[in-house]
């Protein structure tokens, strides 16, 4: 339930939409600035729903367009969601310290119609954002929406005087790799059959030093095969960690994907209850994305370079269109964490 004395600002958005603006009594109104500069970027992106801002796990404000026949209650639950998320966040950052690539800035979780944003502001402060349920939204519009938010996360920062991270790679998108394929290292789990070594191959040859450096294809939660340019020259800059402790850092972190999607799913059931379809963990240097083709069986990719890591992401999304008829049988049910 919402505190009785919360105070609550409407203003008028994109359109005539309100957008109704939520204050924890502790805060004290720390952040008058902070919430309309969210206030703002709700008026700017109408694909986004809902944004919290939290420190320490404790929600300081909210600001969201939902109808006005939404309840206390489906506004609490949002809230409590976007605290479970910022606290997974942290666990997934100290997670990941032993690939040495950075804190976690971001991070992406799309489950159907809904996707969450959440972004680092400070190490103990987090913005989410929540795309909830809209009809017609493609990929595209779904990205357009991450990059307004993390724009935002960018402004904020600003606002302590801390540095832009470019979050998303989103600052010059779309430059095709310029580097030719690299020599790549396959890693397989018991024999392949035709088809899957077929998807190993392609997968492969999509892979590029510049751009998209490791795939993993996972079946029934456990891998099946890798294949990475992990050892080319141009990524020299990354052997603090040595290329095979990283492969089997990518394995163990693929492996433990299901136990995640489960915590995550915890987290996120007052907001959805569809099965998982993307996740995002992206870091200083680089981000590892993990796609499903149908429950318990999911793609892995990996860049390491941060202004690459939307282009990385929409090269991935080709290997998937082009493996999925390979690994998917026809008429199997596709996407979805699942069980």
């Amino acid at each position: 339930m919402t505190h009785p004395d919360d105070s609550m600002e409407t203003t008028e958005g994109t359109g005539g939409a309100s957008v109704d603006v939520h204050e924890e009594p502790y805060a004290n109104d720390r952040y008058p600035y902070l919430r309309a500069l969210c206030s703002s970027a709700l008026r700017q992106t109408p694909l986004i729903g809902h944004i919290a801002l939290y420190t320490a796990g404790f929600c300081d404000f909210t600001v969201d367009v939902l109808d006005d026949q939404v309840s206390a209650d489906t506004r609490e639950s949002y809230k409590n969601a976007g605290s479970h998320i910022t606290a997974h966040m942290r666990t997934f950052d100290e997670s990941l310290a032993e690939l040495s690539t950075g804190e976690m800035m971001r991070m992406v979780l799309e489950s159907g119609e809904v996707v969450v944003f959440c972004g680092r502001i400070r190490r103990n402060q987090h913005l989410v954002g929540m795309v909830l349920p809209a009809e017609g939204a493609t990929p595209e519009m779904v990205d357009d929406a991450d990059r307004d938010f993390f724009r935002l996360v960018t402004l904020i920062r600003k606002q302590f005087d801390l540095p832009d991270e470019d979050p998303g790679g989103f600052h010059d998108p779309g430059r095709p790799s310029e580097s030719p394929p690299g020599r790549a290292y396959l890693r397989y789990v018991g024999a392949l059959d035709k088809r899957t070594e077929q998807a190993a191959t392609i997968c492969a040859d999509m892979l590029a030093p510049d751009m998209l450096h490791y795939v993993a294809y996972h079946r029934r939660w456990r891998p099946v095969f890798s294949v990475d340019v992990l050892d080319d020259p141009d990524l020299d800059n990354f052997r603090d960690v040595d290329p095979d402790l990283r492969r089997d850092l990518y394995e163990a972190r693929g492996r433990r994907l299901r136990q995640d999607t489960a915590r995550l799913a915890h987290a996120l059931r007052a907001v959805t209850d569809r099965d998982f379809s993307r996740i995002v963990f992206d870091v200083q240097m680089g981000a590892l994305y993990f796609h499903w083709l149908r429950p318990g069986d999911f793609v892995v990719g990996v860049t390491l370079w941060q202004n690459r890591v939307s282009d990385a992401e929409w090269r991935l999304r080709e290997v998937i269109d082009a493996v999925r008829p390979l690994l998917v049988p026809t008429g199997v049910r596709g996407v979805g964490a699942g069980s």
